[in-house]
């Protein structure tokens, strides 16, 4: 019965030759991708200190405390080390944090901030998207903002209204706009069209980004002007491997397409936790965070010189732009700190206008090269008298990025000053990516094997293409998934060290939880979709991230409205892109 539910009616009867031996693995993995991803999550990042303990910690007012509880000023200095170096014997390892109330994590006072790498950064910070590989993640210092973002929401055309010195901006509707952006990590720069869905932040589980954001954008943007040629390792990869399969192993991917999305989701759920550690840097947050509070949160000229110049590179963008058809479409995330200076009512939120605010984005690309983004900066809302607008500026003073190359995917964490200008940058201080030595074999053993599940599965081409009432998420099955998705936020809390759950619960708990995930993630490919309806694209683990970054951030309610039509997300100036 469980091998029939598992795979939608198709029982024993796959033609791969060790298909009985993959049915049984695969039912196995249905339950070890999730305890190892609680085990990694909570290894690795789960006893963070939240930000307010980071940030008094480090400086140097106490309130931090080591693992036996007692606060940082009363325990002996050598107990106080940096959290990347923190590795203790499996013997010394406290209670499993299922056990035990959240106990804050050591760390230190704040150093002075010398413009410095740390010397161990590649070693101690790496992704494992195949459960063993290490692909490093070092730490990069520039000058100027390491990414820029400058989005035009004109009010005619959009449900905004400007009053004053704020903005309304409602909950639940769709926002249309053209964006550019500047990438200087990589020296690309892009133009298009930003579709954005203004809601509240989930605050239970806490935000994996920030404890402290509250206002949040869903959004997908199309890229309609791209200078050069845009990397293409994602397609020209993709193309060979549709090329080459057979007929029979596209029935095979049709039929497995669930067992292989379920290994996908246990591999992205283990090293989704890496790249958070990897792409926090709590120094560099708390320089973020003082540079918004400076001056009052007001603006200085040198910074509207910044959203200035943006404005004149959209311009002249979009004078460029040839193309009827948009080269890659990305999904991503905003989120905005500082809510104490927001007015939220039950329909919408009030904004200041021409006032800072730390803001943070998540960021997934598909086609024809994947990627995915971390950034940190601040933003600013402004009323762009000139174009009737409502402008979103931001400056990235860190981003933390994963990119398809040649050789696989590579990693970099990018920091520049908060101001883009002569703001101190602070010495590394990134939580490790290793895990504890009782926590490690089991992680990697599971997350590698559940890659090995999904890489011996072929992939489903067509899957992208469907309805998502095709693809198992009847209207019946949507309507009832914010309902059934608790247990699932119940569990990241447990992950997150914010609650204790016995494992007698923990059991049962898993299974609802993977029901739910997988339900969301069939109901979510319309909105995934990419708008190049003949391109070879597939639902990888990044885009599977994406998805439950999506299902963990924001509330079930507003995921549903989210996922419910992909036709919003896909209709660009009254024209709908792909079907």
């Amino acid at each position: 019965r469980s091998q029939a539910v598992w795979f939608e009616g198709h029982s024993g009867s796959s033609t791969l030759s060790n298909g009985t031996a993959f049915h049984t693995c695969a039912m196995v993995a249905k339950w070890l991708p999730l305890a190892a991803a609680c085990l990694a999550w909570a290894g690795v990042d789960g006893d963070t200190n939240s930000d307010a303990q980071q940030e008094q910690c480090r400086s140097g007012s106490g309130g931090c405390a080591d693992d036996s509880g007692a606060p940082a000023d009363e325990v002996d200095a050598s107990l106080l080390q940096a959290r990347v170096d923190r590795v203790v014997a499996a013997d010394a390892w406290p209670e499993p944090r299922w056990r035990r109330e959240r106990a804050p994590a050591p760390c230190t006072p704040a150093p002075a901030r010398p413009s410095k790498l740390a010397p161990d950064s590649a070693g101690e910070h790496f992704i494992q998207m195949d459960g063993k590989t290490k692909t490093p993640a070092p730490r990069q210092e520039m000058q100027g903002f390491v990414r820029e973002l400058l989005v035009k929401y004109p009010l005619r055309s959009n449900p905004i209204k400007v009053n004053g010195k704020t903005a309304y901006i409602p909950f639940g509707s769709i926002l249309e706009g053209q964006y550019s952006r500047n990438a200087h990590t990589q020296d690309q720069q892009d133009y298009g069209v930003e579709k954005a869905m203004a809601f509240v932040s989930n605050d239970n589980p806490k935000s994996m980004l920030s404890d402290r954001v509250k206002l949040a954008f869903a959004e997908k943007s199309h890229t309609f002007y791209f200078p050069g040629e845009m990397p293409h390792v994602t397609k020209d990869r993709l193309v060979a491997d549709q090329s080459a399969q057979s007929p029979e192993m596209k029935q095979q991917a049709t039929a497995m397409r669930q067992a292989k999305l379920t290994a996908l989701a246990g591999s992205a759920s283990v090293y989704g936790g890496q790249i958070v550690n990897a792409g926090k840097d709590w120094n560099q947050i708390e320089a973020i965070r003082e540079f918004v509070a400076s001056e009052g949160g007001a603006m200085t000229q040198a910074l509207w010189q910044n959203v200035d110049r943006s404005n004149s590179e959209l311009k002249q963008r979009a004078a460029k732009t040839t193309a009827k058809t948009p080269f890659r479409s990305s999904i991503g995330c905003i989120h905005f700190e500082n809510p104490e200076v927001m007015n939220f009512t039950a329909d919408g939120v009030q904004v200041p206008l021409d006032h800072k605010i730390v803001a943070w984005r998540g960021r997934v690309a598909q086609y024809p090269n994947e990627e995915y983004q971390m950034s940190n900066g601040f933003a600013v809302f402004s009323h762009n008298t000139e174009s009737d607008s409502l402008d979103v500026y931001i400056g990235f003073a860190s981003v933390f990025e994963l990119v398809d190359a040649i050789p696989g995917m590579v990693a970099k964490f990018s920091v520049g000053p908060a101001d883009g200008d002569k703001w101190p940058i602070g010495p590394e201080s990134r939580n490790s990516s290793v895990l504890p030595p009782f926590v490690a074999p089991f992680v990697e053993a599971v997350s590698s094997a559940v890659h090995t599940m999904a890489e011996s599965v072929p992939t489903d081409y067509t899957y992208l293409r469907l309805e998502r009432q095709d693809a198992g998420c009847p209207d019946d099955m949507l309507s009832s998934l914010p309902g059934q998705s608790q247990t699932m936020l119940d569990l990241m809390r447990v992950a997150q060290g914010e609650a204790v759950m016995s494992p007698l619960e923990m059991i049962p708990s898993m299974g609802a939880a993977y029901q739910s995930a997988m339900g969301w993630l069939n109901c979510a490919i319309e909105f995934l979709r990419p708008v190049n309806n003949n391109e070879s694209v597939r639902f990888g683990s990044l885009q599977i991230m994406g998805v439950i970054h999506v299902i963990s951030e924001l509330l079930p309610n507003d995921v549903a409205k989210i996922v419910a039509a992909h036709e919003v997300w896909n209709t660009v100036n009254g024209t709908l892109l792909s079907r």
